[in-house]
């Protein structure tokens, strides 16, 4: 997001009357909806293409008849990275969309190729456990 979030118990200004603060201090433009990115990543396995290639080199995978519905608990994206990479990209504020965007594909090129794979390798414990809690919430 761009905007950076204001907390008006936070910022304080220091002034001997209401007339002596500079108009410009006084009020603080917001925007009902701030500009943001939306991102996207991660490799596609449901194309028949892509499955056959992946049966054919016999790499195991879920095919796309066994993967569950969407669960933001089953994907390794949303239960892992994105919350990482949002915190990363967005420790400072940034002052456009293309710095934003920038800063995100610049933490994401920092990401260690093992943390994703140790992401992806604990799918099956994580399927394992939302089919315990018959599709509920795991932490």
């Amino acid at each position: 997001m761009i905007e950076e979030v204001w907390n008006r118990q936070n910022d304080r200004i220091l002034a001997t009357s209401s007339t002596a603060i500079s108009e410009n201090l006084k009020y603080i433009d917001r925007v009902q909806k701030p500009m943001s990115v939306m991102v996207w990543g991660g490799p596609a396995h449901a194309p028949k293409s892509t499955q056959d290639w992946l049966r054919a080199r016999k790499i195991e995978f879920i095919s796309e008849d066994e993967w569950p519905p969407s669960s933001p608990d089953l994907n390794p994206l949303d239960f892992s990275v994105w919350a990482n990479l949002e915190a990363s990209a967005c420790a400072k504020p940034h002052k456009s969309l293309d710095s934003l965007k920038l800063s995100l594909q610049r933490e994401w090129q920092k990401i260690p190729q093992y943390e994703l794979r140790n992401v992806v390798g604990n799918f099956r414990t994580r399927l394992q456990a939302v089919i315990s809690q018959k599709g509920g919430y795991i932490d």
